[in-house]
């Protein structure tokens, strides 16, 4: 048989199994075998195209010699051998002996995935680990073998035996006729001769019966050709004619289509069993899953989303209820998520009904509430946090006028009881207990954010020891407090109340996350932060002091702690937090000009790191006493009061006039005008800020009217004005905060006096 009727019967039998690539190789491996002259040739196109229709490292064929009983290398082809020659030295094998000889004397293909464990491995110094080796059989006897190793183990499949044995199957005519040749020329055998001969006119014949088969092949080929353009046109025709057909249905559907998948809202439609057939990306985000849905119940999805039985249960009560009311029907939902999240859904549920008003479908819509509910209650909150402000504003109104009050009724009986020690001692301490009250109320309004930031230079530690009396108490029995304080002098500038409200908010923080108990710690050392530390924390370098809040709670996740300081983010439940708490800690640590970070492992505790920059400025700290005759300055210029509380009123005059100043009394705003037009000379006006009629800033604007450059010093406990309390902010040098002691009246009124008038 012929190359070319052998290739034609193989891919007639095992056409399927070879890919295009294969039939080019097999066919110019046909054309190959057809046109060697020689052996030689012969054996070289066989081992060029094993070798390209593959991509194979080599191939070595071998034939073999039944009366010697050995298989002789007859061709070789790869990198050693680009030229695919004769070999001048072959090795023989023994028939038996290795891969090759075992394939050789049983006449079966041998696929070795690893050489180095199969039974008949001769070990050599070649690097090889897998290797495919390929009897070609004529009449039942083993010509020769076509034999291709590889340095990678478990290179060779079943593909490449599938090629490998349809291209011995290929060669096997052609090996045949030049071994009889051979064997003709070397044992003068004159039937050998006639067989050859008749081998060669068979060979003849199928070439001719091959350029037969090819013109048929082709013609056939030409009229497949024509009637499948045929079909296709028909095709194309129908395709034109359906299309025009349906065009405005699909594009009715389009259009609603997008529109639905466009809704904000989350949208399902189930048939009358409550099984799905449409979800809206909005109400499945995941295609996949949202084409999984179609025909699946509202359980079985639940179930899939990890959904509370309870939830499913009463959905599934709802859409049976609405399938068999045909009631539309509004709910809302609330569950938690796999994530352990808390979300809130307003959901609807209405019927969809046929031509003939039975309802064939149900319409589901959603829309996640969850900010919404977020916002509202944070808006409670800060409506709670607002009341709360007022009511200490008011309260801390009366009570620093009480404490005006005492504190100079309480300096008068000192300086009466100047001769008995004892009595004057006793004095100090209700001073001191008025300053404590006084300190309190402060801390009450930073608070709840009512009062004026005005930074100034304060003395850390003493500051964080009275903050801890405040926040101490709001730390449970089963909490300790530890205080890690040095005992030198650091000095920072910071608002007072804003560094209350931090420790504050820390604590806070801290005692929730320890409800079982624990230990709330701060440190403060002093630290100088070179040039690269400073980078770090975007702090230009120098002495700073370091304030380190621990506790030993629960810690945060990486999640958690990454958002910490975002303003309303909260882990906390509904109701329990705003989510500003630590936002405010890092607005003031940045108002002061410093920086904070924060570490935190779960069930390890967190730990907050501020840095505020140190400063060499003294602390100032406000005397409690001092009285008229112990070095306080005096003056007499005249000083129109304004001052609603009548005790405040009377105790601010007699001190002012027992200090030499010539004094002026209004009981409201409007008797303070009508005063101060009527008056010639008017050196200041002190007023309180806060009056039944006009308001001291009123006052004051109105005065300054008609006498440009008037000096005015206000009185307040509490500033409840925002834009009141802005424009004190930049000079605090207008205020006198009540309560206030002789001494610090005094100081202020001499300051006022001797103001710029421009900036008075």
């Amino acid at each position: 048989m012929s190359p070319e009727r052998a290739l034609a019967a193989m891919l007639k039998d095992g056409g399927p199994e070879f890919s295009p690539r294969d039939v080019v190789a097999f066919t110019k491996l046909a054309e190959g075998l057809s046109a060697a002259q020689t052996l030689e040739e012969l054996l070289w196109a066989v081992a060029h195209e094993a070798l390209g229709a593959m991509q194979l490292e080599d191939v070595i064929i071998y034939l073999v010699d039944q009366s010697r009983g050995v298989c002789v290398q007859a061709a070789a082809y790869g990198p050693k051998n680009p030229e695919g020659r004769t070999i001048k030295a072959p090795i023989e094998i023994p028939i038996g002996n290795g891969i090759v000889g075992r394939v050789a004397k049983s006449g079966e293909a041998a696929l070795v995935p690893d050489v180095r464990i199969d039974p008949d491995y001769i070990p050599d110094d070649v690097a090889r680990r897998s290797e495919l080796t390929v009897p070609i059989i004529v009449d039942g006897e083993v010509l020769a073998v076509i034999d291709s190793e590889h340095s990678i183990a478990g290179f060779f499949t079943p593909r490449h035996q599938t090629v490998f044995m349809a291209i011995a199957r290929l060669a096997a005519p052609r090996i045949e006729q030049f071994v009889l040749r051979r064997r003709l020329h070397e044992a003068g055998d004159a039937r050998l001769q006639s067989q050859v001969q008749r081998l060669e006119r068979r060979f003849a014949r199928e070439q001719k019966a091959r350029r037969e088969a090819e013109r048929l092949l082709e013609t056939k080929s030409r009229e497949l050709y024509e009637l499948n353009q045929a079909l296709t046109s028909q095709a194309s025709g129908l395709q034109a004619q359906l299309l025009e057909s349906t065009g405005e249905t699909i594009k009715i559907r389009e259009i609603y289509q997008t529109v639905l998948d466009r809704l904000p809202f989350q949208l399902g439609i189930f048939d009358a069993d409550g099984v799905y057939t449409y979800a809206n990306p909005a109400a499945i985000a995941d295609p996949e899953v949202r084409e999984w849905i179609i025909g699946k119940s509202n359980r079985e999805y639940g179930q899939r989303r990890g959904l509370p039985e309870a939830v499913i249960a009463e959905r599934d009560a709802l859409i049976r209820q609405v399938a068999e009311s045909g009631v539309a029907v509004e709910f809302d939902e609330s569950f938690t998520t796999k994530t352990g999240e808390l979300r809130h859904f307003r959901r609807t549920i209405a019927p969809i009904r046929g031509f003939d008003g039975t309802v064939v479908r149900l319409i589901g819509a959603g829309l996640d509430i969850t900010e919404m509910r977020r916002v509202e209650e944070q808006l409670r909150q800060s409506q709670k946090m607002e009341a709360v402000g007022l009511l200490a504003g008011g309260v801390a109104h009366d009570f620093n006028n009480l404490l005006t009050v005492v504190t100079g009724i309480a300096e008068v009986l000192r300086t009466d009881l100047a001769a008995s020690p004892d009595r004057v001692a006793m004095v100090d301490e209700l001073i001191a207990a008025v300053k404590r009250g006084s300190d309190l109320t402060r801390k009450l309004l930073a608070f709840s954010r009512r009062t004026v930031v005005e930074p100034r230079v304060i003395e850390l530690t003493d500051a964080i020891r009275q903050a801890s009396i405040l926040f101490g108490r709001l730390l449970s029995e089963r909490i300790t407090l530890a205080l890690d304080l040095p005992d030198g002098e650091l000095n920072v500038r910071i608002d007072p109340g804003a560094l209350d409200q931090l420790l504050f908010n820390l604590a806070v923080n801290a005692r929730d996350a320890m409800p079982a108990g624990g230990t709330f710690r701060i440190t403060v050392a002093s630290e100088t932060l070179t040039a690269a530390a400073a980078a770090r924390l975007e702090l230009p370098a120098g002495p700073y002091v370091r304030i380190e809040v621990s506790d030993t709670g629960v810690g945060m996740p990486p999640a958690v702690l990454a958002r910490i300081f975002e303003p309303f983010f909260t882990t906390k439940p509904t109701g329990q937090g705003t989510g500003l708490g630590l936002a405010t800690v890092y607005a003031i640590v940045a108002q002061a000009k410093g920086a904070i970070r924060v570490k935190s492992v779960e069930r390890q505790g967190a730990s907050f790191t501020i840095h505020l920059p140190q400063v060499s400025e003294s602390a100032r700290r406000p005397s409690i006493s001092g009285v008229a005759g112990e070095g306080i300055a005096r003056g007499t210029e005249r000083i129109l009061v304004a001052e609603d509380e009548d005790g405040v009123r009377k105790l601010v005059c007699r001190l002012l006039k027992s200090l030499g100043y010539e004094v002026l009394e209004a009981r409201r705003g409007e008797q303070a005008l009508s005063l101060g037009e009527a008056v010639g000379r008017l050196d200041l006006l002190l007023t309180d800020i806060r009056m039944p009629d006009f308001t001291g800033i009123e006052v004051a604007d109105r005065l300054r009217a008609q006498r440009p450059g008037l000096r005015v010093l206000f009185m307040s406990g509490y500033i409840d004005d925002p834009d009141l309390r802005g424009r004190l902010a930049t000079d605090r040098s207008l205020v006198l905060d009540k309560p206030f002691t002789t001494a610090q009246l005094a100081e202020k009124v001499r300051a006022a006096l001797e103001a710029p008038t421009d900036s008075a």
